[in-house]
């Protein structure tokens, strides 16, 4: 066998499985409310949370007050608006700073917070809502 055929062979594999992969695997991997926009129970958060909507994202977690308004103001200076919640886990006592999530569609807040050098952690309302604002 040539080259050329074994290339041909391989290129044509590849688009078998690819096509194979996009009419089975993608339809099930969603579900009827992450397909349709007007859900309400559309479910946004990523597996291992608790479900539901994401709410916004945790850019840290601070024992020091002054650590979270630090870091809130490095997220203003990047035009990305955050908020001071706090928290109590035991006898500790956090300072969590949060940045809500868009409400316009396809806008990747935690992209863009990525690329601004923030990595974040999704949230729910639920988790949200468990948090006191400061």
């Amino acid at each position: 066998m040539t080259s050329l055929n074994l290339l041909r062979r391989r290129r044509d594999a590849r688009t078998f499985l690819s096509l194979f992969f996009l009419l089975t695997v993608i339809p099930f991997a969603f579900s009827e409310a992450d397909l349709n926009p007007n859900s309400p129970d559309k479910a946004l958060s990523p597996a291992g949370t608790s479900g539901g909507r994401t709410a916004g994202y945790q850019i840290g977690a601070f024992l020091d007050q002054a650590n979270a308004q630090s870091l809130l103001k490095e997220l203003g200076a990047k035009d990305f608006y955050g908020e001071i919640h706090t928290k109590t886990i035991g006898e500790k006592h956090y300072w969590v700073v949060l940045v809500p999530a868009s409400d316009i569609p396809f806008e990747n807040i935690q992209q863009k917070l990525l690329d601004a050098g923030y990595p974040s952690m999704p949230i729910t309302k639920t988790e949200w809502d468990s948090l006191s604002p400061h």
